[in-house]
């Protein structure tokens, strides 16, 4: 007796759960979000419910469509992106201590050639005799 009324008890929970549920759209596009990038950010769900998600879908299977122009402004203020090593050297000429110092502590006992390679091409850059 005491087992059936368990069984009771669980199977209106059991039915419940295992019966398809309708999504509305918003959950559907928060889905897609999470599923299909690293989730929403403010404005995406409305920009996707906007387009539709098959639009969306489309859109992230051609990003050469995509614009950048967003990006491109903002990285217009790091003129160093488009710098060849030559011009980033000259422009700026302690690069070479950033990258020892970036390298770590143990750079002088695991790569000491590196580092006699990295100071002496510093130490030319910066000798007034050398220029």
């Amino acid at each position: 007796m005491r087992s059936i009324l368990l069984l009771l008890l669980a199977l209106p929970v059991v039915s419940a759960s295992s019966a398809p549920r309708e999504l509305s759209e918003n959950q559907k596009v928060t889905h897609v979000l999470n599923r299909l990038g690293y989730g929403p950010r403010p404005g995406d769900v409305a920009r996707v419910e906007g387009m539709g998600i098959r639009q969306y879908i489309e859109q992230q299977l051609h990003p050469e469509q995509i614009s950048d122009t967003a990006t491109e402004s903002r990285l217009a203020m790091f003129p160093s992106i488009h710098m060849n090593s030559g011009e980033l050297l000259e422009r700026y000429p302690h690069a070479t201590l950033a990258v020892i110092e970036s390298a770590g502590h143990a750079l002088m006992h695991e790569r000491p050639a590196l580092l006699q390679a990295l100071l002496g091409e510093w130490l030319d850059r910066i000798r007034p005799d050398s220029h």
